[in-house]
């Protein structure tokens, strides 16, 4: 499994054809052909539904053991913004109770936990990139998360939430540092003047008292408080929207002149 899967995803970053896919396209040439190499039998809609109704709304796959839903994915063309349709995605699938959910335009995919607490960023708790990542990281992650024998065993869905937990504890502690360090410096610590002062002694020579050390950072705490993290934001798709280079003259000579920018793929670079 894991060769063939390499081998496809590694035909996916040099084929610039797929960027031209529509919406049907992207399902054809990409999202049956990776479920296929990951287990799934794409014949049979006892495991691969497609078009399955939610009520009025349909999701694109349901992958489906033992005609239970396991897994929803919703598909769009490759030069769709995957952002406007996430809340719908997590909606049907909580109603649903289905516990994996992705999101994907056949290049970038974003994985959900929709039954876990949080708004819609909250719930994702990975995305893969296959222009950007490393093609053999990428394969792991499609196997851990999606090959249908983690599905049917569960086993997926264990390392789906590990990872969702890691995720949480990760943010929880930076936004604990984030505390701890603006306390240190709005209300300095002895251990910290203590620190700065013998600092201070080994560069001049001179030791100072502890109240000069408070007033210097209460002067700069403005530049030493750190501001909230914002959320990182997953990066946009090179196949993102992107004006096409706009052909230019060429002169007779560059010499002595500077690049400004430069286009690789379609997408431009200062």
């Amino acid at each position: 499994m894991t060769e063939k899967l390499l081998a496809f995803i590694k035909s996916l970053k040099d084929d610039e054809s797929i960027r031209s896919f529509d919406e049907a396209a992207t399902k054809q040439g990409i999202i049956l052909r990776f479920l296929s190499l990951l287990g799934w039998d794409t014949f049979n809609i006892g495991e691969v539904y497609p078009e399955y109704s939610v009520g009025t709304l349909n999701v694109d796959y349901s992958l489906r053991i033992g005609n239970a839903n396991k897994v929803f994915l919703e598909v769009k063309r490759i030069r769709e913004e995957l952002e406007n349709h996430q809340e719908q995605l997590l909606n049907y699938s909580f109603k649903q109770g289905v516990r994996l959910a992705i999101l994907t335009n056949g290049v970038t995919w974003w994985f959900y936990l929709p039954l876990y607490e949080g708004n819609w960023e909250q719930r994702k708790f990975y995305s893969i990139d296959i222009s950007q990542q490393d093609a053999e990281d990428i394969v792991s992650k499609f196997v851990d998360f999606l090959a249908r024998e983690n599905i049917a065993s569960g086993k997926a869905f264990g390392t789906t939430e590990a990872v969702y937990r890691s995720q949480q504890k990760h943010n929880i502690l930076q936004a604990a540092l984030l505390k701890a360090w603006n306390m240190i410096i709005s209300e300095p610590d002895e251990l910290l003047v203590e620190l700065i002062n013998e600092t201070a002694e080994k560069i001049c020579g001179y030791k100072t008292d502890d109240d000069i050390i408070k007033r210097f950072l209460h002067r700069n705490k403005a530049r030493l408080l750190v501001a909230a993290i914002p959320p990182i934001k997953v990066p946009p798709t090179p196949t993102a929207k992107v004006p096409p280079p706009v052909p230019r003259p060429i002169s007779d000579s560059y010499v002595n002149k500077k690049i400004s920018a430069f286009y690789f793929r379609k997408q431009r670079y200062e």
